[in-house]
């Protein structure tokens, strides 16, 4: 027997006196661990999330913690309901308390804190951000560090000025976005319009789409001719090529990827399909994680649903 988050039982079999060994592998403290080609991925503990997507190592989390990355990627350690993120050969170190870290193209974004988000997009470098702050550039563009709630977006490059009371207004090419209070984010990409958010809402549109207002920590994420209604309460609805997600209530995350369709989710639930799968609710922090034309029933508080167990052969 061992402990560390897992619990190991060893059970050994005479067959024509000679002995096999079976060890059962179990996952404790409501935690899931999913990969997808080819990867390994730490130990994680208390309704944690480690996901990678070919051959990247994911080191352990801790405490609500997130940790994605996709294409020979690796990223540190991270705690306290942290997320990092990381697409296409970047190093991104650990984040602290609530921390979302984002890079895209051989980026390297230094460590932030306090429910900091720092995203860069083609060969530009941020400086830390704190406390609750969003820097985000993209092509060839420096943006300094900023503070309280913050945002300063710059698309190709342009320097922007630090800005106040965690506002957040980017446009890119030929859009108009209304104004925004109160740790607003509202992005748009290509000749979109986006409508006021308030209160620590985030808005962002890709590529001719629409997204109504979003109200108190909202993120509604649209790419490629997607519509997402609206979510309230730090939710966070993301689609991704032709599909509509409903809405979501209390730090609920709906993610689909590839002709998805996602229910409702409530309570700081989390629902991730790939590829053609449909997931039912969930309810009081739940994952449910599926990978290639799979149904999951619904879960209920910090249930995981994915590996239970595997037998390895010795």
């Amino acid at each position: 027997m061992t402990t560390s988050g897992y619990m190991d039982q060893s059970i050994k079999v005479y067959l024509n006196h000679e002995v096999i060994q079976l060890t059962v592998k179990y996952d404790l403290q409501s935690d899931e661990q999913c990969t997808t080609s080819a990867t390994t991925i730490g130990p994680s503990h208390s309704s944690d999330e480690q996901c990678t997507t070919s051959a990247t190592t994911i080191g352990p989390s801790h405490s609500s913690d997130e940790q994605c990355t996709t294409s020979a990627t690796t990223i540190g350690p991270s705690h306290s309901s942290d997320e990092q993120c990381a697409t296409s050969a970047t190093t991104i170190g650990p984040s602290h308390s609530s921390d979302e870290q984002c890079a895209t193209s051989a980026t390297t974004i230094g460590p932030s804190h306090s429910s900091d988000e720092q995203c860069t997009t083609s060969a530009t470098t941020i400086g830390p951000s704190h406390s609750s702050d969003e820097q985000c550039a993209t092509s060839a563009t420096t943006i300094g560090p900023s503070h309280s709630s913050d945002e300063q977006c710059a698309t190709g490059a342009t320097t922007i000025g630090p800005s106040h009371s965690s506002d957040e207004q980017c446009t890119t090419s030929a859009t108009t976005i209304g104004p925004s209070h109160s740790s607003d984010e509202q992005c748009t990409t290509s000749a979109t319009t986006i409508g006021p958010s308030h209160s620590s809402d985030e808005q962002c549109a890709t590529s001719a789409t629409t997204i109504g207002p979003s109200h108190s920590s909202d993120e509604q994420c649209t790419t490629s001719a997607t519509t997402i209604g609206p979510s309230h309460s730090s939710d966070e609805q993301c689609a991704t090529s032709a599909t509509t997600i409903g809405p979501s209530h209390s730090s609920d995350e709906q993610c689909a990827t590839g002709a998805t369709t996602i229910g409702p989710s409530h309570s700081s639930d989390e629902q991730c399909t790939t590829s053609a799968t449909t997931i039912g609710p969930s309810h009081s922090s739940d994952e449910q994680c599926t990978t290639s034309a799979t149904t999951i029933g619904p879960s209920h508080s910090s249930d995981e649903q994915g590996r239970l167990c595997f037998l390895s052969l010795l």
